[in-house]
This record gives structure tokens, C-alpha cells and sequence, in this order.
């Protein structure tokens, strides 16, 4: 009865519905699942590691997909799914109402690609979702397809898709990049490690960033495969773009200290507005390092640098950057340089101290 509550978590859930629990708790949380069912406040449902019977809680909460108009955000985290989960989580998510659902987050295991593109098909009838985090245990294949389509859906309103740990290979990651061509609205893209992507697919995928229609403002490629071709390419590509304000290269490997100064010293003739890079845990060392420097100075916008765990740098180099922060058109606000005490010494941080 309550018409308060706005938002709801389910968390580690217990397997009520085994034959061995008693009858009374079986009831209990039916019962449970059916005043959630008819509800009408709650604007946001998360349930995670919920090893009830799923299609029995989807059946019982038809009624809450179905009339409730309040709901905004969907997530459901560990599920396992089998064909029936599957037609059932369909069903409810048809049932939902296209005009309020703007969040959506499925983390499901055990599902065949086949499902997966079911899933996708009913999320692509939803225009007005801003932000989706998909992650399929699956193999690329139909789903991935499906999801192209919904990127190149002119009446789409995504803003923010997450696809870590997809498993994503060179073909998806090449269709992603073509879906983004036709794509004008999204703005955050997580590509978080999908290791199957070779340097060669991280080259096909940059092509995206440099056309002119990108609306991208936030990317992490976090540690992926993209080795030095796909860092000269990602580079390249940026030279044009405008868009782009965020940039996560966090423990990306195959890297040299050669790929990396040419990263920087593609990136000196960058015409973009970066305000937040993220190079930590990588192999940047003292010679990329100094082409970075170069960079730095001409990156006017740069407000918050991410150095962390980066071994590879001298003392030397440490100093290099405490003299980055003296010039007048240095711009940075934020610098992080934890898990660096084996490189920083006295003499450094006295430096920082100065600058």
C-alpha cells in the first residue's frame, strides 16, 4: 500500500523456491513479490544474485511492468537465464512503459545468442532509454547485430552504453564503429576489457572518432589489447575531433614506449577540448613520457591527469612533469600519482612542492 517508496534493491536473495525450504517462506516472499506487483511509486528496481526461481518472480511481477508508470531505471545483475527466463524477462520488459524508461542494466549469464538478440529486439522498442549496460556471456553474433540497429535508429535517445566484458571481437568491433558513423546522441561509451579486440580492430573502431558527426564525450577502452597501431590510430583519429572530453586508457596493453611517444606526439596536433585522461598502470616510461610533456603544453583544456602505477617513469621524468605545472597556460587541476613511491624520491617531491 505504501506509495513513498521510490526505489527498491534486492541483494543476495536466497533460493526460496527450493522444494526444501518450508512452505511458510515460500509464501512469505510470494507474497513479498506481490505487493511489489502492484505497486506504483517505485521509479527504480534493482535485483542482484537472486537465485529465486526467475520465471516464477517474473510471472508474479507482470502487473508491476505492466501498469507501473513511474518506472524509470530496470537493472538486474547474476541472473541465470534459460529459454523460459528469457521469453519471460521479454514479456516484461514489452510490458514496460516506453514513455519513462530511461536506465537499463542486464549483467546475465547462461544465455545463448539467440536470447540475447530477443533481449536487445525488446530494449530497441524503447526510444527514450538514456543510459544501457548490456553484458552477455554470449558470443557476439545476432545481439550484437540487433544492437547496431538500435544505434542507427534515428528515433533513439541512447546517451550512455556500456558494453564491458562483452567478449567483443574484431567484427564487433568494426560494426560498432559503423553503427556510431549514423549515430548523433551518444555520448558515454564503455568498452572496458573486451580482450578478444586484436590492435587491428582497435584500428577499424577509431575511424569513428574522426567523423565529424561524432557525438561522443566520454570513452574507456580500460585494458584492451589495442597495442601501438591502435594507439597511432586512436590518435589519428582525434586529431579532428571536438567532442571528445573524456578519454579512459587505463592499463591498456601491447604498448611500447615507442607506440606511446607517438601517440603524444599525434596528440601535440590535436584540435579536441580533453579535460579528463586516464594513462595509469601503463609502460608510458621516460620517452614517452617526454613527448607527453610536449603535448601537455598545448592541451589548454586538460583539467584532470592520471598517472597512477606508472613504474616505467624515472625520477628524471617525475621531474619533467613537476615542470609542466609551472607554466602559466598549465591547466590542470587534478593530478594523481599514487603507487609511484619506487620513482619519486626526495628530490621529486621537493620539486612538486615548488611547482
Amino acid at each position: 500500500e505504501n506509495t513513498h517508496l521510490k526505489s527498491l534493491k534486492m541483494d543476495l536473495l536466497v533460493d526460496v523456491w527450493d522444494e526444501r525450504e518450508s512452505e511458510r517462506r515460500k509464501a512469505n516472499f510470494g507474497a513479498f513479490y506481490r505487493a511489489i506487483a502492484r505497486n506504483r511509486s517505485i521509479k527504480h528496481l534493482s535485483m542482484t544474485n537472486c537465485l529465486i526461481r526467475i520465471g516464477e518472480m517474473f510471472t508474479i511481477l507482470s502487473p508491476f511492468f505492466e501498469h507501473n508508470r513511474s518506472l524509470v531505471g530496470f537493472e538486474l545483475q547474476n541472473f541465470h537465464m534459460d529459454g523460459k527466463r528469457i521469453r519471460l524477462l521479454v514479456s516484461a520488459l514489452s510490458r514496460c512503459s516506453k514513455a519513462s524508461l530511461r536506465t537499463v542494466k542486464l549483467d546475465l549469464t547462461e544465455m545463448d545468442e539467440e536470447g540475447a538478440a530477443k533481449i536487445v529486439t525488446a530494449l530497441a522498442m524503447h526510444n527514450n532509454i538514456r543510459k544501457l549496460s548490456l553484458r552477455f556471456d554470449t558470443i557476439e553474433g545476432e545481439w550484437f547485430d540487433t544492437l547496431t540497429q538500435l544505434l542507427r535508429n534515428p528515433n533513439s535517445n541512447l546517451e550512455e552504453l556500456n558494453l564491458d566484458r562483452n567478449g567483443i571481437e574484431n567484427t564487433g568491433a568494426i560494426a560498432l564503429a559503423n553503427a556510431l558513423v549514423d549515430n548523433s546522441t551518444l555520448k558515454k561509451l564503455l568498452l572496458r576489457v573486451n580482450n578478444e579486440i586484436t590492435p587491428d580492430g582497435w584500428v577499424a573502431f577509431s575511424s569513428c572518432l574522426a567523423n565529424p558527426n561524432s557525438s561522443l564525450e566520454e570513452l574507456s577502452l580500460e585494458e584492451n589489447y589495442i597495442g601501438d597501431e591502435g594507439m597511432t590510430a586512436l590518435a589519428a583519429a582525434l586529431v579532428t575531433n571536438t567532442t571528445l572530453k573524456e578519454l579512459d586508457l587505463n592499463c591498456v596493453h601491447l604498448v611500447s614506449a615507442a607506440g606511446w611517444r607517438t601517440f603524444f606526439n599525434l596528440s601535440g596536433k590535436l584540435n579536441y577540448a580533453i579535460e579528463k585522461l586516464n594513462l595509469s598502470h601503463n609502460s608510458i616510461g621516460d620517452e614517452g613520457l617526454a613527448s607527453m610533456v610536449d603535448t601537455l603544453a598545448n592541451m589548454s583544456s586538460l583539467k584532470y591527469l592520471d598517472l597512477c602505477d606508472s613504474e616505467h617513469i624515472s625520477a628524471t621524468g617525475w621531474m619533467t612533469i613537476s615542470n609542466v605545472l609551472r607554466r602559466p597556460n598549465c591547466s590542470l587541476e587534478e593530478l594523481y600519482l599514487t603507487c609511484n613511491s619506487n620513482n619519486i624520491n626526495d628530490e621529486v617531491v621537493i620539486a612538486f612542492a615548488n611547482a
